[in-house]
């Protein structure tokens, strides 16, 4: 173990304590007397979360929430932590391991620059829906808009590298920066993330994407953990996106389903030439059966599928959704059917355009009106058998959701929980 790796485990087992949004606790105090022995400016607003070195118009806001599910915190308050061996720590790492990462990153930082237009963001609430980091954007949303967020966390993308870099609204110009900034680490680079804080900084169109340590194991449990050797890497992977990393003038985004051709492009103009191809043959796939309908302008549409606001209310009225819970189920849909488009052609070869849109409307209704739907009823809407979609949904449980087996057959969760509600 580095030294810099036993300084990080020992700070996180000093802030592993108790906190309860709103009100603070033990884990709160500690870190803020931290704070003022390293003169670094707090505020702690209730409903929000810890501001740290709170600026006008920072450059970067790294984000990392302190809140914790209530198994940690009743683990938290009886001196339960984590376990540590010559290869793992494994315990409660969600997200107390990225709380003591990210403040001694900014110990590090502030002491070698006191300048530095940079802000550390300890939210509250985000296990109960995004609610601190949802208050902070509503309160500070005007010097947010030439902002980068790098939103930290644990993951359970990437395991086998020291950190991954996580994306909704991948901007090319930020990617190849990320390539070049973390060039020499083992880090990895997911299109499309788990819910985490970003979704809140996403709606509110502001730039940036979740910076995570890959786990193994259920996160929600102390048995999730990390190799030792990925930690002090994910510190300084961490200490040189904030360095390097600024929001451009003209931050344009595309869907993640494009990363891997962004990785591989090595200028904007030919990528934005190969996913206007891409985004064409997806159009002709799907409505090939009547090729006339795609030039209706009300049947315009590319699987990157924008909602008119008519339908989205009608949807969030029927099924009774928040907008946060109306944006989720959207979301995982048009991934689900990118995934159809672009990495299972093979299997969905023999379906015309009609069966898939007949598909998608069995999602919407499935999603939209529950979270989850049987793998076998999804296979007959689809025409296809099981076995040929094990490949994609064995990719979906590791991404997206969690598949169960019930007497009725294989269930698949779709994973936003209707606790996730503000």
């Amino acid at each position: 173990m580095t030294e810099k790796t036993e300084e990080i485990i020992s700070f996180f087992k000093e802030i592993s304590k108790p906190f309860k949004d709103r009100e603070g606790g033990p884990k709160l105090e500690i870190i803020q007397r931290f704070l003022e022995g390293q003169n670094i400016s707090s505020e702690y607003i209730p409903n929000i979360g810890l501001i740290i070195n709170k600026q006008d118009n920072p450059d970067i806001v790294v984000v990392s929430h302190m809140d914790l599910i209530n198994k940690f915190q009743k683990g938290f308050e009886n001196g339960t932590i984590c376990n540590i061996d010559e290869e793992f720590i494994t315990g409660a790492l969600d997200n107390t391991i990225t709380n003591a990462i990210s403040l001694l990153v900014f110990k590090e930082l502030l002491l070698e620059d006191n300048s530095l237009n940079i802000e550390l963001f300890l939210s509250e609430g985000e296990e109960v829906g995004l609610i601190g980091m949802t208050n902070y954007l509503n309160e500070y949303i005007e010097k947010s808009k030439n902002t980068f967020f790098i939103n930290l966390d644990v993951t359970n993308d990437g395991y086998g590298t020291d950190m991954s870099v996580e994306y909704d609204k991948p901007d090319f110009n930020t990617v190849k920066k990320v390539q070049e900034v973390l060039n020499d680490l083992n880090y990895h680079i997911q299109g499309e993330r788990f819910c985490d804080d970003m979704d809140s900084i996403n709606e509110k169109k502001c730039a940036g994407f979740s910076f995570c340590l890959p786990t193994i194991k259920n996160i929600h449990s102390y048995k999730n953990k990390a190799k030792l050797e990925s930690i002090d890497n994910y510190f300084y992977g961490l200490k040189r996106l904030i360095l390097n990393l600024k929001k451009e003038e003209n931050y344009e985004t595309f869907n993640s389903i494009y990363m891997k051709y962004a990785l591989k492009s090595k200028n904007e103009k030919k990528f934005k030439k190969k996913i206007d191809k891409k985004k064409e043959e997806s159009r002709k796939s799907l409505w090939e059966y009547n090729p006339k309908q795609m030039n209706e302008p009300n049947f315009q549409r590319n699987f990157s599928i924008e909602k008119n606001n008519d339908k989205k209310t009608k949807i969030m009225k029927t099924f009774n959704l928040t907008e946060f819970q109306y944006n989720e189920r959207t979301k995982f849909i048009d991934m689900l059917m990118d995934l159809f488009l672009f990495d299972y052609k093979k299997i969905f070869k023999d379906n015309s355009g009609e069966v898939l849109r007949e598909g998608r409307d069995f999602l919407e209704n499935i999603i939209y009106d529950d979270t989850s739907f049987y793998l076998n009823d999804f296979c007959s809407v689809f025409n296809v058998e099981e076995k040929e979609v094990e490949k994609l949904f064995n990719n979906l449980e590791r991404e997206f959701g969690t598949i169960l087996c019930e007497e009725k057959g294989h269930e698949y969760k779709f994973p936003n929980p209707d606790y996730l509600d503000f």
